[in-house]
């Protein structure tokens, strides 16, 4: 069985940056969902590069979680190695995107992979959330799979300052959101 190293380092190599296509990763997490519904949502950014959104649910579960998470990357701008090769240094694994948001994606997939199928949460993952957040707004406005269900929980594992409860960037914070309601404004950059 893959580990969650393995598909890490392999969503690494895959280049995600904001500014070029996410389809290829895309294409590669839907490879990872064999046996799950797939709703895929396309767009063209406002720069005219192909962008796709995926929601993933087991047909066997009837859970109203869903782990969530973005495939987009920041720019390497300033990394002294390769950005897109997965390094192991001590107990850290170092790469662009590992912590956020490529890693928590890769321990939601393979704890999901694990679950009974009856409890399997949905997967969601949506593109440009680095800069404009379309791709979330598409899910949300568009998504038949989550549309469906009348109760939906989205947990997210993603890396932010967060001054209200004193955490740090290295802190993974989660956010529980029910499916639809307005999202908690990050708290003002100093």
């Amino acid at each position: 069985m893959q580990t969650v190293v393995d598909l890490l380092c392999e969503m690494i190599a895959i280049d995600s940056r904001s500014s070029v296509s996410n389809v290829p990763l895309a294409n590669f997490m839907q490879t990872q969902l064999d046996h799950w519904e797939i709703e895929r949502i396309d767009y063209v950014d406002a720069q005219g590069i192909a962008k796709t959104d995926i929601v993933a649910a087991d047909p066997e579960s009837a859970s109203p979680l869903a782990f969530a998470g973005h495939l987009d990357t920041v720019s390497p701008a300033g990394w002294k190695t390769d950005p897109f090769r997965a390094a192991i240094a001590g107990d850290r694994l170092i790469g662009l995107g590992a912590t956020d948001m490529k890693g928590p994606i890769a321990a939601f997939l393979s704890s999901a992979r694990q679950m009974d199928p009856r409890v399997r949460p949905k997967i969601v993952l949506t593109a440009d959330e680095e800069v404009t957040k379309q791709g979330v707004r598409d899910v949300v406005a568009k998504s038949r799979l989550l549309r469906d269900q009348r109760r939906n929980v989205s947990l997210s594992a993603s890396p932010h300052v967060s001054r209200s409860c004193g955490a740090t960037a290295s802190t993974f914070s989660s956010w529980f959101i029910p499916m639809g309601a307005k999202p908690i404004p990050r708290p003002a950059e100093a």
